[in-house]
This record gives C-alpha cells, sequence and structure tokens, in this order.
C-alpha cells in the first residue's frame, strides 16, 4: 500500500481506469459532471461501470454536486445509486485495487481547480473479503431512477428528501415477481442488492420473529405473488428460489445464513444484517 496526497490521487485513478478490464465501481459523497468525465474518457467501453454519490438537494445547491450527473450517467452506460448518508470516498477496479481516501469526484477534489483540496489517500491491492465488506455499502442505496431524480431537484430541503426514501423504502411492497426478478450466473453483489427477489426476501425474513425461513415455505410464498401470465409451474419457481440461494451462497451475502438442518435449506437474517456488515 502506498499513500497519494493532491495531484497524485488523479493519476492513480486516470491510470487504473485505463487498465481495468472488468468492472469499476466508485464511491463518492459529491460528483462533479466534468471530472467524472475525464475519468470516463480513459475507460474501455467494455467495462462496467457503477457509481454510488449522496444527491442531497443541498449537494446541488451548493454546487459540490452536479444534478446534471443523472443524464450523464445515463448517456455513459453508468449506473447510479444513491445513499443520503454516504460520506464514503473509494475507487475499486476490477474489485482487485482500490483507491481510498478523502478525495471526492469533484475538481477541487481530484486537483482540477485553481485552488484545490489538500487531499490524502491509500492506493494498493485489495482482497474477496475487503471487497465484499466495502459493497455493503451498496445495501441501503436506491438506484438514482427518473422518479427520485425528478423528487430530489425540485426539492430544496434534504429533511423532505430524506423522508421521501425513507417512506419509499418502507412502503415498496413486493407485490408480484417476475423471472427477471431473479439473479443468474452472471449477477454480481451490487446487482443482487438491486434485485426485486432479493428485496422481497429481506422483507419477508424481517417480519418473522425468528428472522428465518425454510426453502418450502419460501417457495410456496413467491408462488401466491409470482406473475400469473403465464401460469408458472412449482418446479420453475423452485429452480429460480434455488438461483437466489446460490448467488447468495456463492456471493458470500453478509448478514444472510443459509443452513441445511435437515432436508430443506433454510435461510436467516442474522445479526451481521443489522449492523451493516
Amino acid at each position: 500500500m502506498e499513500y497519494l496526497i493532491s495531484n497524485e490521487i488523479l493519476e492513480a485513478v486516470l491510470k487504473e481506469a485505463s487498465e481495468a478490464t472488468n468492472c469499476i465501481n466508485f464511491i463518492t459523497a459529491y460528483c462533479k459532471v466534468n471530472t467524472l468525465k475525464k475519468i470516463d474518457d480513459c475507460i474501455s467501453p467494455e467495462v462496467s461501470k457503477r457509481i454510488l454519490i449522496r444527491f442531497l438537494p443541498s449537494d446541488i445547491s451548493s454546487g459540490a454536486t452536479d444534478k446534471e450527473i443523472f443524464e450523464y450517467c445515463k448517456n455513459n452506460n453508468w449506473k447510479v445509486y444513491y445513499d443520503f448518508s454516504i460520506h464514503a470516498k473509494i475507487f475499486i477496479f476490477d474489485k482487485i485495487k482500490a483507491i481510498w481516501g478523502s478525495a471526492n469526484v469533484t475538481n477541487n477534489g481530484m486537483g482540477l481547480s485553481s485552488n484545490p483540496n489538500k487531499e490524502l489517500s491509500s492506493y494498493g491491492e485489495i482482497d474477496d473479503d475487503s471487497y465484499s465488506k466495502i459493497i455493503t455499502l451498496y445495501k441501503d442505496a436506491n438506484i438514482l431512477d427518473q422518479e427520485s431524480y425528478n423528487y430530489i431537484v425540485n426539492h430544496s430541503d434534504d429533511n423532505e428528501c430524506i423522508q421521501y426514501r425513507q417512506h419509499k423504502i418502507i412502503n415498496q411492497e413486493i407485490e408480484c415477481l417476475f423471472p427477471e426478478d431473479f439473479p443468474n450466473g452472471e449477477t454480481d453483489i451490487i446487482e443482487l442488492y438491486s434485485l426485486r427477489s432479493y428485496k422481497w426476501l429481506i422483507q419477508f425474513l424481517q417480519k418473522k420473529d425468528d428472522k428465518k425461513a425454510y426453502f418450502g415455505e419460501l417457495s410456496s410464498e413467491i408462488h401466491n405473488i409470482f406473475a400469473k401470465n403465464p401460469q408458472p409451474f412449482r418446479k420453475d419457481i423452485k429452480n429460480y428460489l434455488s438461483d437466489l440461494f446460490s448467488c447468495i451462497k456463492k456471493l458470500g451475502v453478509r448478514g444472510l445464513t443459509i443452513t441445511k438442518p435437515n432436508y430443506s435449506e433454510c435461510i436467516f437474517l442474522n445479526e451481521r444484517y443489522y449492523r451493516n456488515e
């Protein structure tokens, strides 16, 4: 691991961005379009890109974050997520290299302004366990869709937007599931957090006193809410649920434990989920 100061941070980010071959994940409280574009220009079109930002109204009105970041990301193949409590700054390349510290994706943070901030970051390789832990920051994030974007940019009060998001999360009851709501062999942990089947599972477990459910019980519940056109077969529902279980086990989702006490698998929320680990 090495330490980077001020303009060295941007040099390292550009280097790693240009060498990435698989995926890039940025987590930054504030984000400016021209700063992200400078980095984006170095990234190969084949690389998948995601960014998690704070995106409070006060961030936009103060100029810390550009509201145009939504359109830029949508038009340039970035999946953009938001969480009003995000303050972390970390840039991950191909899940093995990372730069983390005080710098945001802004002109001041990356040394592109005439009077930049004095920033300090660490730079080095990360292991699978560290990557998995960092990515849990996406667990409480929402995809920045058109509805959320419109609400945020048309309201000036941070508290109103915080209440809106809380209300949306609490009342986002999932009453129907479709085949595309379930993972496949290519699904990674961030995509899993965004899947409706995963959100439904968490909601279902949270409502139970013992926070656990067996495979058969879940299969029956999913069959009841699954899209009825065409009428699903029981074996198809079991296959979808099996894919969800396999994905959770493969990715080692923190806070969920799957056991097989008898003939049926059992899944439950453990304390690590509520500690956001």
